[in-house]
């Protein structure tokens, strides 16, 4: 048995480059592929750079890694 949906009206509407916050999916995407300079080497991570690009281009699938990083400080006073 088959069952197959026609996809809603809202899935086939495309956005204009740059529509949006700057971190919407689409925008962090495309940031994300820009080489960045870095204070350490990092060469040991072209490997996973270039497997998750041919990953891209056989399934269409991308993804990125965000992180946020906080400290806490208090005092008595």
């Amino acid at each position: 048995m088959l069952l197959a949906q026609e996809p809603e009206k809202q899935d086939t509407i495309k956005l204009k480059d740059g529509f949006g916050s700057p971190d919407q999916v689409d925008n962090a995407l495309k940031q994300n592929r820009e080489p960045k300079q870095s204070v350490f080497d990092l060469g040991f991570l072209q490997g996973y750079f270039d497997w998750k690009e041919s990953l891209e281009k056989r399934t269409g699938f991308s993804y990125n890694i965000d992180y946020t990083g906080a400290y806490l400080w208090g005092s008595e006073s």
